[in-house]
């Protein structure tokens, strides 16, 4: 037993030895990327808890946030920036998304980048202020052309979603002059899955399509019950101000212009900027 301590302190002192070279022969700036997003994650989280989001309805029907972001994402071909995706719900089903980020470079501020998943209308509330107040429902359900019947079972149906977000495609168009055209990629397993006994939603299933890490298009695929019949709908939204055209099986099924820079803050759009100065006030 001795001889099976000293062993394994030897090893255990080892292992630190060699995660302390390791720390160390790492770039500067790799290390301070790590710091940095170790410190986004922390504060938008804090961030996520600084508005409530609500349906339209007399009550304020207040969503409910998930604490933990779906997605830790980076950017680094737009600089150093870091963030999370945090998603609200109401009776189990997406009713709003938002990406939380912090920028260190070349910017320096942070912002709540929302966007309503809802068929019915939004409000935003920091303290007693209304601050996003979404002017009409922030998706679009549509049925998905030629699918087949969702499966009886959880596995089978989460094969179908995967077979089915495969065939959509999505193509960026940046806003500067360049009007470069970029492809987005998806990943292939949902950020969130759910199910709305109340909404008549037996199995749904959040995608997100990235640039980078970045999610830039969601797509939700839900099997929905209507008049005894299940069938699979889709509906899609930006989470970005630029130009995207998606199609389904080379055919254009969706897409959005520009959102300009004056509507883009102004509160009262489904996709919205909501500033985090407040929170988390930028160097002078």
């Amino acid at each position: 037993m001795r001889i099976f301590l000293t062993l394994l302190l030897f090893s255990t002192f080892l292992l630190a030895a060699w995660a302390d070279e390791k720390s160390a022969s790492e770039p500067a700036d790799e290390k301070a990327e790590k710091e940095r997003a170790t410190l986004a994650l922390d504060l938008c989280r804090k961030a996520a808890r600084e508005y409530r989001l609500c349906l339209e309805d007399a009550k304020r029907t207040e969503l409910e946030l998930k604490d933990e972001p779906l997605l830790r994402w980076s950017n680094p071909a737009v600089g150093s920036i870091h963030g999370g995706v945090f998603i609200w719900t109401h009776r189990g089903r997406p009713a709003a998304i938002a990406s939380i980020f912090k920028w260190f470079h070349p910017l320096d501020h942070m912002a709540f980048e929302v966007h309503s998943l809802s068929t019915e209308r939004l409000v935003g509330i920091r303290g007693a202020t209304e601050v996003w107040k979404s002017s009409r429902p922030g998706v679009n359900f549509r049925p998905v052309p030629d699918a087949p019947s969702p499966a009886a079972s959880a596995a089978a149906r989460l094969t179908q979603m995967r077979s089915i977000s495969n065939d959509f495609t999505v193509e960026k168009t940046d806003r500067d002059e360049s009007f470069t055209k970029q492809r987005m990629r998806l990943l292939t397993q949902p950020v969130f899955r759910y199910a709305s006994p109340a909404d008549h939603v037996t199995d749904g299933g959040l995608f997100a399509f990235v640039q980078g890490t970045d999610p830039e298009v969601f797509l939700l695929l839900e099997a929905r019950e209507a008049d005894g019949q299940s069938a699979w709908h889709y509906a899609l939204a930006r989470m970005n101000s630029t130009i995207f055209k998606v199609n389904y099986r080379d055919k254009e099924v969706w897409s959005v212009d520009v959102v300009p820079w004056g509507v883009v803050f102004d509160n009262s759009e489904p996709y919205n900027i909501l500033n985090l100065d407040h929170f988390y006030p930028p160097k002078k």
